[in-house]
Formats: structure tokens, C-alpha cells, sequence
């Protein structure tokens, strides 16, 4: 069962995301190792906002892991 903000959250390690329309607004479920839930409702600005912080971390590891290997 999904967990609740009340419920300390241990880090595992992501093993599944899913996002579903519901209504007019998004469903994320975020699944880690071993099997524990933890589900999102986000409208469409805040899922284009993650995704654009997504793609600008992203691009930042490239761009440092391209440094680092230019200067070797």
C-alpha cells in the first residue's frame, strides 16, 4: 500500500516510476526494491517544472563528466 507522509521513509533504491492521468491532474507512483509505494497527485505545470529540473541535472552530470574526462 502507498505510504503515508506520516510513515518515517527509509532511501531505497527507485526501481519503478509510473505517471497516469487523473482527471485533471497526474497520479505518480514512485515503486523502490522492495516493493514499498509512494504516490503524488501533480498538475501538469508541476510535472513540466520536474521535468525540465530533471533535464537541467542531467545536462549538468554530462557536462561535468565531459570536464573531467578532458582534462585527463
Amino acid at each position: 500500500p502507498p505510504l503515508s507522509l506520516k510513515e518515517k521513509i527509509i532511501p531505497g533504491r527507485l526501481t519503478d516510476v509510473t505517471i497516469a492521468p487523473k482527471g485533471d491532474e497526474y497520479l505518480i507512483r514512485f515503486t523502490d526494491e522492495v516493493g514499498a509505494r509512494f504516490e503524488l497527485v501533480a498538475t501538469f505545470e508541476q510535472l513540466d517544472d520536474l521535468a525540465e529540473d530533471i533535464d537541467r541535472q542531467l545536462d549538468a552530470d554530462e557536462d561535468r563528466e565531459a570536464d573531467w574526462r578532458d582534462a585527463i
